[in-house]
């Protein structure tokens, strides 16, 4: 929680630099209420966007069209009242349909073309712009419209939209204050939150964990869209006018006050309330310049100065979450030992001998297995990348899945976890043959995946990526919020059930080692309830030690009652733990071996082509 919160003390700490500067500068004007109210007032329609911004900027993604989207929703009003004869609560109404819309065809586009947000909204900004110029130039010859005080309903939407309060402030700074809550609330306390993070940091992982990371985007690309609209809708009632210009550079303004305010521009890292500080920068410097009596072209040279300072210094910020604490140094040992040490480890953690386990295996071969494959094949733009392949997982025993790169093995662990769809073929679980179209429904069968790339988010908590894709939650509806106890406690048992003490569950991932993040990800499967373990080439680019360790892990699966599906190159990491062997060679099944009717040289020769 610490962590999290020095997020927002970096951008604060500069707004209260920023004015102390003015107030020094600009004088006594500056600091009284009324000063404060006009850089109060000047901040909340950007703090407004710069909400729904950060939200999106998090989740890895940008929306240039939010100031066209402002302008539009604005004229959409005084079209529909002044030009149509509408009243004014239904043409607000329709302002902000048009507005979701346009929200969703951008997310739409992104998901389905999978192009950058960038180019997307660009386009949308100049569509939607030239639209609306081009529109109103036709209906009533003028790109500006006038007027709303006099349209039934005028009366109530200024009181909500448009009022002044005490002090000089206005109530769209009220709507700023409510906006920053609720979207720091979901950041913060909420699944949604938990998930916006994840399709930020790490997309595909979030995906394989079972997160709707399309989903996430859509919805965040229509909050941005509707976050303009209300900022068109507050202008237009307080002006009684609106301009199809109105919203220029908007968008520009928002994501230099998202990233002042720590937001990474590569996504997967930031806060709401840092985007808030963001804004209030943008206003104090905005109405203090003003104030102090500078030029107003200098306004644009500081701008740019404190983007490019927030953005050096929030690459520094990542580098330094991401830089490995320092670890205490661990007693001498042999390493010759250390390697003659791993079957034994390996062993004991079965809690069996070597002839207990081939009983085992024999005793458990005949029983229906949890999960299979039957005749799967899976083609690649004419390519054929499995042929007709078969494959069988049993509850308490490890299927090792062996062949070198490019022999099949990871399309075929992705056709039994949901992310691809066999060509011909069927997957079974409990005997019964199942569609899986998604990895969520393998998740919801019990089948819990461990990718190569881990599906872990580095710069997120441990917690929250052993919880990700299931949070516990607390409370319905609107209110329904990650339970953080349950969440913690949940990720401590899990580390600590496979060896691992990690006691500060706030630590990034990205700081652990090899072997503590394979464990994170195992934990999180495991905490889901799985009945199968898939583990992809889990002992990589590991460490002696930490091989040692994976395997123990394994071996500690298959003890709880999961059937195992143990996938490597490497025969030596396989015959520790496995029970049953099968070779894949170009997509074909080469050989399948039960323990007790081979050894360790002959799947050695099998990996080698003989």
């Amino acid at each position: 929680m610490a962590r999290r919160s020095t997020i927002a003390l970096v951008p604060a700490a500069g707004a209260l630099v920023v004015w102390i500067i003015f107030a020094v500068a600009a004088g006594a004007a500056f600091r009284g209420m009324e000063g404060t109210a006009a850089w109060l007032n000047a901040a909340a329609p950007l703090g407004i966007l710069a909400v729904a911004v950060a939200l999106l900027m998090i989740a890895g993604e940008f929306d240039l069209s939010v100031g066209s989207i402002l302008g539009a929703a604005g004229m959409t009003v005084l079209l529909l009242t002044r030009h149509f004869g509408w009243s004014l609560w239904p043409a607000i109404g329709a302002a902000f349909a048009l507005s979701a819309l346009l929200g969703a065809a951008n997310g739409w586009l992104v998901v389905r073309t999978r192009l950058p947000s960038f180019i997307i909204t660009l386009g949308t900004l100049f569509i939607v712009r030239g639209a609306t110029i081009g529109l109103t130039r036709q209906w009533t010859g003028r790109t500006q419209l006038g007027g709303l005080d006099g349209v039934p309903g005028y009366a109530s939407a200024q009181a909500l939209l448009a009022s002044d309060l005490p002090g000089g402030l206005r109530v769209s700074v009220l709507w700023w204050l409510g906006a920053a809550l609720a979207g720091a609330w979901v950041l913060g306390r909420t699944p949604a939150g938990n998930w916006i993070l994840a399709t930020g940091g790490a997309p595909a992982a979030a995906r394989n964990a079972g997160v709707p990371t399309d989903r996430v985007k859509v919805s965040l690309f229509i909050t941005t869209a509707l976050a303009a609209c209300l900022v068109g809708v507050i202008q237009a009632v307080r002006f009684t006018g609106a301009d199809a210009l109105r919203g220029e550079f908007q968008e520009f303004r928002a994501i230099v006050a998202v990233v002042i305010g720590g937001t990474l521009l590569t996504g997967g890292y930031g806060s709401v309330i840092g985007a808030v500080f963001g804004a209030l920068i943008f206003g104090i410097v905005q109405q203090g310049t003003v104030m102090a009596g500078i030029d107003a072209d200098w306004f644009q040279v500081m701008l740019g100065g404190m983007l490019v300072v927030a953005v050096i210094s929030n690459d520094s910020v990542r580098r330094r979450l991401l830089a490995r604490p320092a670890a205490p140094a661990p007693a001498p040992s042999d390493p010759a030992a250390a390697g003659r040490d791993a079957p034994d480890a390996v062993t004991a953690a079965r809690g069996r001998t070597p002839d207990a386990q081939r009983v085992r295996a024999d005793e458990t071969g005949n029983a229906e297995p949890v999960l299979a494959a039957h005749d799967v094949t899976v083609t690649f733009s004419g390519v054929l990348a499995l042929d007709r392949v078969s494959l069988a997982l049993h509850a308490g025993r490890v299927t090792c899945l062996l062949g070198d790169n490019g022999a099949g093995k990871s399309t075929l662990i992705h056709v039994l976890s949901g992310v691809l769809r066999p060509a011909h073929g069927e997957v079974r679980f409990d005997g019964r043959p199942v569609q899986l179209t998604a990895p969520g429904d393998a998740i919801e069968l019990g089948v819990a995946t461990v990718y190569q790339n881990l599906a872990l988010a580095p710069l997120m908590s441990v917690w929250r990526n052993v919880v990700l894709g299931a949070e516990p939650v607390r409370g319905r509806g609107p209110g329904r919020r990650i339970d953080r106890e349950a969440a913690n406690a949940a990720a401590r048992a899990g580390v600590r059930t496979l060896g691992i003490g990690l006691e500060n569950l706030e630590q990034p991932v990205g700081t652990l080692s090899g072997g503590e993040r394979q464990a994170v990800a195992i934990a999180r499967a495991l905490r889901a309830g799985a009945r199968v373990l898939i583990l992809d080439e889990p002992t990589a680019a590991l460490g002696m030690r930490q091989q040692t360790h994976v395997l123990n892990v394994i071996a500690k699966a298959r003890d709880q009652g999961l059937a195992v599906l143990l996938v490597t190159h490497n025969p030596a990491h396989a015959w520790p733990v496995g029970d049953a062997f099968v070779v894949l060679r170009h997509g074909r099944v080469a050989a399948v071996r039960e323990r007790n009717a081979t050894d360790a040289a002959d799947i050695a020769r099998l990996m080698a082509g003989g």
